[in-house]
């Protein structure tokens, strides 16, 4: 999928949530692209792990899901309806 071809249906840390919205997408037939950021690799040395130090583990994770633009209205409507 083209990234000007697309829009973004989820932003979020939750793993479980990530599943949810690739489950709900999957089962409506609707195709999609995800990408995990890992906010942890961007630092490095002492001073990243320093940094690192009071950091809830829980939000280490970004993960994103994209679906075609043509898609994108319904997708918002099933993900809706699922929460």
């Amino acid at each position: 999928m083209l990234p000007w071809n697309r829009k973004e249906v989820y932003l979020g840390s939750s793993m479980r949530e990530f599943c949810k919205v690739q489950d709900t997408l999957s089962s409506n037939h609707i195709r999609y692209d995800s990408r995990t950021v890992d906010h942890n690799a961007t630092t490095s040395g002492m001073r990243g792990a320093m940094g690192r130090f009071a950091e809830d583990p829980a939000y280490r994770y970004q993960y994103y899901v994209y679906v075609n633009n043509k898609d994108y209205e319904n997708a918002k409507y099933l993900l809706n309806q699922s929460v």
